[in-house]
Formats: C-alpha cells, structure tokens, sequence
C-alpha cells in the first residue's frame, strides 16, 4: 500500500513538474513613444479637463489621416472634489502630423454628441466608430435620469455621411432598445451585407442582429455572463469592433473583478425585457449555461463562414466553417496586449480565481495542441 502511495505522489510530482516546465509564456514587446498624452488640458491642447474613452475613426478620404472619438468632461460648477463632474460629450480631433502623436486643439465647437437631448441629458460615453460603405456609424452610451435620481444607459446610435466634423451633419436614431432599461458599449460586427451582429452591454453581453445597421432585433438569450469568484464576476463588457482575420474573428472585451463601494442603479427592472421577433421575451439578465453559450458562438461562427457573400462570384465563397478557438496564437497576440477570444472567454478560467492575464496563458497552455508550443 506504502508502495502504490509512493508511486502517485512521485507521478504527480513529475506531472506537475513537466506541466510548468513546458508552458513558455507569450513574449510582449511595447514601446513608449511619447512622454505626454496625445490630447490633455495639461498638455495645452483641450479646453476639457477630462479627455479620455478614446476610440478611432477611420477617415474617407485621407487614407493617411486619423481621427479620434473622445470623451471630454469638466468639472461642475460647484465641485469639491475631482470626482464632481459636469456632463460628459464627444468630441472628434484630427491627427495634424505623420507621427499621430499631435492632435488638433479641442474647443466645444468640436462636440459632435452633445446633451442637448433628454435621453442623454446626464452625458455621453463608450463611443464605438465603424465605417460601411461610406457612412459612419456611431454607437455611444446614453445616459439619463428619472424624477427619483435613478440613473439610465441606453446604447444609442448616430450617423453620418458628409462633413462629419461637424455636429449639425449627424443623424441621431436615439436608444436602440427604449423598452430596455439598462444597455451600453455597443461593439458592431459587419461581415457583409447579410451578416451583422452586435455585442453590448456590460453585466452581461447581449446579442443583437440587424440588416440595415439601424433597427436591431435582440436575441433570446446572452452571449457572455459574469461569474461569480472569478477574474469577471462583476462585469464583461465588449470593446471596440471585433477585427476581422480571414473568415475569423476577434473581439476585445473588458472584464473587472472589484468591491464596489459605489451606488449602482438597480439593472433588474420591469422593463429590462423586450418582445423579439417571434413574441418571445428577452432578459438581459437571463443565465446562460456552456452548452448553449458554444451553440450561440457555433451559430454565429457558421453563419459567418458558410453565407459569405464578400465576394461577388457564388463559386468562391468560403465554405469553410469559422472557428474562434482555433485563431493562431501570433495573429491573436498581435493585435492588442491581452485580446480575449469569444470561445476562449467561454472556457477561461473555470474552476479558480486567476487574474486575466493568467486566464489567457492558462487557456493557451490547455489548447497547446491547437496553438503549438
């Protein structure tokens, strides 16, 4: 009996040993390249005082230009603290030099999403830019208040086609789901004409799908959910729009473990469901198990890949199946420090607390097969 005791403890030893021993973690290189922001009242090159929630703007007709989204905000009249903020807007500025380290002075005349209406009377934030066929498409959280103080977020949506610096050029389309109460950080996924989906919200992530990139229609059920005792247990939130690579692809997404010491609004309302199409009712808050989360992210994956109408000829379409786990380890490293992939946030990390950075070498060193060493 002693024998076979010793024999395990000696096996587990050796596998334990050679488990640490074969992980090599991801090698990443980044390089300062100023020692000043890029836009900060600090700096002299903003009115505001706040300037940050940057997202980039791809531009038209400058293919060497760059333009950037930014959330600006100064303080209230009355403030005691660096906390007592006044409404936030968004303001575009354009890079003015190749180096993209110098951008145009902002000035109130550079606000593009104002408060000027009541569903974002409190203030704007999470812009979200994608261009499609020459018309851009802003997706921004919407922030509100009622009568007792409770504050709202609703993901809105704007557009515009011409002269887009300026405010009076862009169309607003308001919430795009009124009848939910709580939705924010919209991340939108064009593949073609047929196929686009949305990813928002930030307790949970949601799924929505459209066909002309205005009106959405809300999936039953959630794509993401926060777990509890783990890296995301108090919220998952989708960044900016997944970035394509070939037929697959990948989204950013932001996770937060805290202990909040804050008031936060009472997301569980009577209004957080919304009718679909089929007369179903839609829960933002709505448990989701692995099996139907991989179903959604199999669905979502074939649709992509099976019904790719990028190309004009029928006989070239990819018929190959689209499958997020499988994203090469260096394309996936490359685009950003820590970019996590839909299906792998789906498996990181189930069993212990592990900080996020752990999750994505945990999951590698688990899929090394798949990746390579």
């Amino acid at each position: 009996m002693a024998s076979v005791k010793l024999n395990i403890i000696v096996f587990l030893v050796v596998l334990f040993t050679s488990y640490s021993l074969s992980y090599v973690p991801p090698c990443i290189t980044m390089k300062r390249l100023s020692n000043v922001p890029i836009i900060s009242s600090w700096n002299n090159n903003s009115d505001f005082l706040y300037n940050y929630n940057s997202a980039f703007m791809p531009t038209i007709n400058d293919s060497d230009g760059v333009a950037l989204l930014v959330r600006v905000q100064n303080l209230s009249n009355n403030s005691k603290t660096i906390y007592d903020v006044g409404p936030s807007k968004i303001a575009l500025s354009r890079s003015i030099d190749s180096t993209y380290l110098k951008y145009t002075y902002i000035t109130q005349q550079d606000i593009i999403i104002d408060t000027d209406r009541e569903y974002q009377s409190i203030g704007v934030e999470d812009p979200r830019m994608v261009l499609f066929n020459n018309t851009y498409y802003l997706l921004y959280t919407a922030l509100s208040s009622d009568s007792h103080g409770l504050w709202r977020a609703q993901l809105a949506l704007a557009t515009c086609q011409i002269n887009c610096f300026t405010k009076l050029n862009w169309k607003y389309y308001g919430p795009l789901f009124p009848d939910v109460f709580w939705s924010k950080s919209g991340s939108l996924l064009v593949h073609n004409d047929t196929h686009r989906y949305l990813f928002f919200n930030d307790s949970n992530i949601s799924i929505a799908q459209t066909k002309d990139l205005i009106h959405y229609d809300l999936s039953s059920s959630l794509l993401l959910r926060t777990r509890s005792d783990h890296f995301d247990s108090v919220l998952v939130e989708a960044g900016p729009q997944p970035l394509k690579l070939n037929v697959q692809f990948i989204t950013k997404m932001s996770d937060t473990t805290v202990e909040s010491h804050q008031t936060v609004p009472d997301k569980t309302n009577e209004n957080d469901q919304t009718s679909s199409t089929n007369g179903e009712k839609n829960s933002l808050n709505e448990p989701m198990d692995q099996q139907q989360t991989d179903s959604i992210l199999n669905k979502v994956n074939n649709d992509l890949s099976s019904n790719d109408t990028s190309t004009k000829d029928d006989s070239t379409t990819s018929k190959q199946k689209a499958d997020l786990s499988t994203l090469p380890t260096r394309a996936y490293l490359d685009q950003t420090v820590v970019p996590i992939l839909l299906q792998g946030m789906s498996q990181l990390a189930r069993d212990r607390p592990v900080k996020p950075i752990e999750s994505l070498a945990l999951y590698l060193q688990q899929n090394k097969e798949k990746y390579g060493e």
